[in-house]
């Protein structure tokens, strides 16, 4: 009879029925396993992941700022590279070697314009020959 009249609540007016027969010490203890039971299960479903994708984002983070390092260590050595003129040494060197084909040049003129003529060497040594009685 008792079960035909309990059918027709609702089940939270059972529950409130049969917490309320309760001693004090049982409410207390139910009410802190359930305290308790709220925040076990809180902290598993709602804390414990969230600290999870914290420690996820900061891999990812410290992953990112390496390679950023990486990357501007890179940039560090390219402007440097291309801040240094690897063509000045090879024009400096093509610049002293023209002053030095130059100055042969200069040189070698000077030398042709000393020298004598075809035409007055046959002289000299005609009148070389003539001088020394040389017969040839």
């Amino acid at each position: 009879m008792n079960n035909k009249k309990d059918k027709g609540w609702p089940i939270w007016a059972k529950y409130r029925a049969q917490f309320a027969s309760l001693q004090k010490r049982e409410k207390y203890s139910t009410v802190f396993v359930g305290l308790f039971m709220v925040i076990y299960l809180g902290l598993w479903f709602v804390i414990f992941p969230q600290q999870d994708e914290v420690a996820h984002i900061r891999s990812e983070q410290n992953a990112a700022l390496q390679e950023l390092q990486q990357i501007n260590a890179q940039l560090s050595m390219l402007n440097q590279a291309l801040n240094y003129d690897y063509t000045k040494v090879l024009r400096s060197q093509i610049a002293q070697t023209r002053d030095e084909l130059a100055e042969i040049n200069n040189q070698g003129i000077e030398w042709k314009n000393n020298q004598i003529s075809t035409p007055e060497m046959r002289w000299i040594v005609e009148n070389t020959k003539y001088r020394m009685g040389i017969l040839l």
